[in-house]
């Protein structure tokens, strides 16, 4: 007989496993991202713009793949965060909206938003709020062949104490859950197959309530299997919150512009991303392809900006970091570039300065040096 023990190990390690190979995927699907991104801003006709568009669609869907997986192993070691800042409502609901509108459009849906808190700014973790309503708009585009996919938020209490309890609502029109797999679509992997293709990794349901769970909330689900489609539903107690202030695009330039970077990073099309989104902010650029070569090029060229990655040929970014900070008495700044499932509490310790997840993009860097831009070294 197995032992429980043995039982958890095992799901321990198939958890480790999965995160690796996730891991491993990250960065050459970095690349695949950013040089298509680079061609999408570069002059095409509207059959190749349509093909772009098409490719990075189909790309983002296998880095959400791999983000299940990566998030589902943060989850289950409790190496997951959540990160509050003041947020519209409506905003994270309009963005829902946009992000599905094509796949809607493609299957002939209606992809509708309902919001009575038009201008209510509450503190949230805007990134898993998305990725819950995400979630729970995909798998209803999934099983909707007529009608359509309503995404909703209610108000549902008065201010207590500084805080406002939301209801919100994914509802769908599609032939709704068969009842005797009603109990089993939060388990682990499970993937129903009502008038569908097993698609995905099976853990959106599973990362969603995991993800609300750690909000101090639970997924429920109202269902009907005749046909009238199926209403999932969560609350949450947010706390109200100031205006949201406008990023300036103008401080990041100003603030960098003409300074020098120096890329480390042993995978070379990294590095060309890379080069190209600074060139374009106006940055001048340095490659490294090892430690060693970062730390001639670093004592050459003397950067304001290093962009490091975690794990190199000859050494970690860690390493690298405590000879700039400790031998150099480096006070410039130093960027976390990693397919790494460290936390960022973790590279911050090490000394960095901030983190960009590979794949990131321009508008990902963008924001890491507008933080930066307000920062004095």
């Amino acid at each position: 007989m197995i032992e429980k023990n043995d039982l958890t190990q095992n799901g321990s390690n198939k958890a480790k496993l999965l995160s690796m190979v996730s891991h491993e995927i990250r960065t050459p699907l970095h690349g695949i991202i950013g040089l298509t991104e680079q061609l999408q801003d570069t002059t095409l006709t509207q059959e190749q713009k349509d093909l772009v568009d098409n490719l990075l669609r189909t790309e983002r869907i296998l880095m959400n793949l791999v983000n299940d997986v990566l998030d589902y192993s943060k989850l289950k070691d409790a190496a997951f965060d959540i990160k509050l800042k003041p947020t519209k409502i409506q905003s994270v609901l309009d963005d829902i909206r946009f992000l599905f509108m094509a796949v809607a459009n493609q299957k002939g849906l209606s992809l509708v938003v309902h919001c009575d808190v038009i201008d209510k700014i509450v503190k949230v973790d805007e990134l898993r709020l998305k990725q819950v309503l995400s979630n729970l708009t995909n798998n209803g585009l999934k099983f909707t062949d007529t009608g359509g996919i309503t995404l909703v938020c209610t108000q549902v209490s008065g201010e207590i104490s500084g805080r406002v309890r939301y209801k919100f609502e994914v509802i769908d029109t599609g032939k709704g859950i068969p009842e005797e797999v009603v109990n089993k679509i939060f388990d682990e992997y499970y993937q129903t197959e009502i008038g569908s293709k097993k698609e995905g990794t099976g853990l959106g349901l599973t990362i969603s309530n995991m993800i609300l769970s750690k909000m101090d909330s639970t997924l429920e689900l109202t269902n009907s299997d005749g046909g009238q489609g199926a209403t999932f539903f969560f609350f949450l107690d947010l706390e109200v919150a100031e205006e949201v202030q406008p990023e300036h695009k103008e401080r990041i330039s100003h603030h960098f512009q003409n300074a020098h970077a120096l890329v480390i990073d042993d995978d070379a099309m990294v590095q060309q991303i890379s080069s190209n989104m600074l060139l374009k902010e106006d940055i001048k650029v340095e490659l490294a392809s090892s430690i060693s070569e970062g730390k001639e090029k670093f004592r050459k060229y003397h950067p304001e900006l290093v962009f490091l990655d975690m794990e190199l040929e000859d050494g970690t970014g860690d390493q690298m970091v405590q000879f700039l900070r400790n031998e150099c008495f480096y006070h410039g700044v130093i960027i976390c570039t990693t397919a790494s499932t460290h936390s960022t509490k973790d590279i911050i310790a090490m000394g960095f300065d901030d983190i960009l997840r590979k794949p990131f993009n321009r508008r990902s860097m963008n924001r890491v040096l507008a933080r930066l831009s307000q920062k004095e070294y």
